[in-house]
């Protein structure tokens, strides 16, 4: 059975297909719900009465839905995906279509901030996360002993200071010796 999908002025699709015996017809609207169909027997056919074959027009776009317009917002805002809550409800606004959108568009916009909130509390968690683990490092170096190293500095200063004045260039244990006597 042959079968032939167009496009309909309105956005919607027709399908549309026949055998020898029956014709079927369907018809959707733009928001994919079932217009019409239909399904009757044929009258045989010569091949004087089929139509001549057209090429059918280029494929049109099709029309942008709540959905992806709603997912395109929130990708220009944060730069991120939408989230699942966010997926479901892009959901629900194909199911209710443009008209529902445009009536409760205060809502939708209280989703909008409701999502940016709950990111922005996110956000915050993992900022108060980084300060944690920052003052942890910044701790852990301060354990370490500073008088400590200043001694280890000034005794390899002091080494490599008696190298040049002996005209060798090498250590020969000036170090464990400053560290034994700090």
């Amino acid at each position: 059975m042959p079968f032939r999908l167009e496009t309909t002025m309105t956005g919607g699709w027709r399908l549309t297909g026949h055998n020898s015996q029956v014709e079927a017809t369907a018809e959707w609207d733009a928001q994919g719900r079932l217009i019409q169909s239909s399904i009757a027997p044929t009258a045989p056919r010569t091949p004087a009465d089929q139509p001549p074959v057209v090429a059918s027009a280029p494929e049109q776009p099709r029309p942008l839905s709540p959905c992806a317009l709603l997912k395109a917002v929130i990708h220009k805002i944060s730069g991120e995906a939408p989230c699942d809550l966010c997926i479901q409800r892009c959901r629900a606004l194909d199911e209710r279509g443009w008209w529902w959108a445009w009536r409760n568009r205060r809502v939708i916009a209280g989703w909008l901030c409701e999502s940016a909130k709950r990111r922005a509390d996110q956000m915050e968690q993992a900022a108060q996360e980084m300060t944690r683990r920052a003052r942890a490092a910044r701790e852990a170096a301060d354990a370490l002993d500073p008088d400590r190293t200043l001694t280890l500095l000034v005794a390899a200063w002091r080494e490599l200071r008696r190298g040049s004045s002996r005209g060798r260039g090498e250590a020969g244990g000036g170090v464990e010796r400053a560290i034994a006597e700090g």
